[in-house]
């Protein structure tokens, strides 16, 4: 199996197949959003835990989940409100927990590669180590995996320093800023690019600068020395991950890392929205509306769609988010009007 787009093309009919079956059925929007995670995304995982996929079927999968989600196809064409990366988020950052496929793919490899290289008396193990051993052109799809996967836990992983013989000061990971090499621009020569950690520590605590031709910024200094090596130790430098407590991957935190949420501009601090105690259906409508993602007249003025904004309740200014759950003098009555939850919502609504 090689690894061509039309290879992968029977798993995304799988998905597509299985949405089309549920197409027909009154489904709300918390109902697609579970769907997809407890089904489609469970039909590409079986096969990202060992295979890379091609970015074009990563990128099929995320539309038909999207699509899905929105009530979009081809008879319907629906608007997105809420952007794809926002809704892939974990649920404690503001999105949905939806996997993004590219990103889960990663992970799951660099699981992988991480199990083959602490369980390698296992046979299968030792199959990935002879296809990771391959030559350039004889590579195979699963060597072509591990390799990703390689790359990911390289990206995630640190050293953590014992006698700092063994790691390379400038282009190893082992400091908490990250590679320090990375941190400085110009050349360095070619006694300082081989230094080891154990080179420049003098001894534990104390630190030899004049193995560096430069001065180091002061942050930077300060940051290595609150490293602590010890040159005596006859222990090795071991290689950790840094995103959980076990210091080995798992697909979670790998997805996190891929994904960069932490970095993300629209990050929401919006948890605590999924343990209000109410249905589900009134629990994904607050995040729509804390994600000012209500279908409301004037946000579809503002994507383009040419209709009257007054509201209907009130007939006294623009239909919009804030209006409805803060200025209406319908909905914002002291009585709830029977069968709606506008009190609980514009409650939150006010707070936030």
């Amino acid at each position: 199996m090689g690894r061509k787009h039309r290879d992968f093309q029977k798993i995304v009919e799988r998905i597509e197949s299985r949405i089309d079956s549920w197409k027909t059925k009154f489904l709300s929007f918390s109902g697609r959003a579970t769907l997809i995670k407890a089904v489609t995304s469970s039909i590409a995982a079986y096969y990202m835990s060992v295979l890379p996929f091609p970015v074009g079927i990563c990128n099929e999968i995320d539309r038909l989940h999207r699509d899905f989600l929105w009530g979009h196809d081809r008879e319907r064409r629906k608007i997105h409100l809420v952007n794809w990366r926002d809704i892939c988020l974990p649920k404690s950052q503001g999105g949905l927990g939806i996997p993004k496929s590219r990103e889960r793919n990663l992970a799951f490899l660099a699981k992988l590669f991480w199990r083959s290289q602490t369980e390698k008396s296992k046979p299968w193990a030792r199959i990935c180590e002879t296809n990771l051993n391959l030559s350039v052109g004889r590579r195979t799809i699963i060597s072509q995996g591990l390799i990703m996967g390689k790359e990911v836990v390289r990206r995630g992983s640190r050293i953590n320093i014992f006698s700092g013989k063994d790691t390379k000061f400038w282009v190893q990971h082992w400091c908490k800023g990250g590679i320090l090499r990375e941190a400085i621009s110009g050349p360095l020569n070619f006694r300082e690019d081989c230094l080891t950690v154990s080179d420049v520590a003098a001894s534990i605590g104390t630190w030899d600068w004049s193995q560096i031709s430069f001065e180091l910024p002061t942050p930077m200094r300060n940051e290595i020395a609150g490293t602590l090596v010890d040159g005596s130790s006859d222990k090795s430098d071991t290689s950790v991950w840094q995103f959980n407590s076990k210091g080995s991957p798992d697909v979670k935190s790998a997805y996190r890392m891929m994904l960069d949420y932490s970095k993300g501009p629209n990050a929401h601090n919006l948890g605590w929205i999924w343990k209000i105690k109410v249905h589900t259906r009134v629990t994904f409508f607050l995040w729509l509306l804390l994600r000012n993602a209500i279908p409301t007249k004037s946000l579809l003025n503002s994507r383009g769609i040419d209709i009257p904004n007054e509201c209907p309740l009130c007939l006294s200014g623009p239909e919009s988010s804030e209006h409805l759950f803060k200025l209406c003098r319908v909905t914002t009555q002291s009585e709830p009007i029977p069968g709606h939850y506008f009190c609980l919502l514009s409650v939150v609504y006010l707070v936030c």
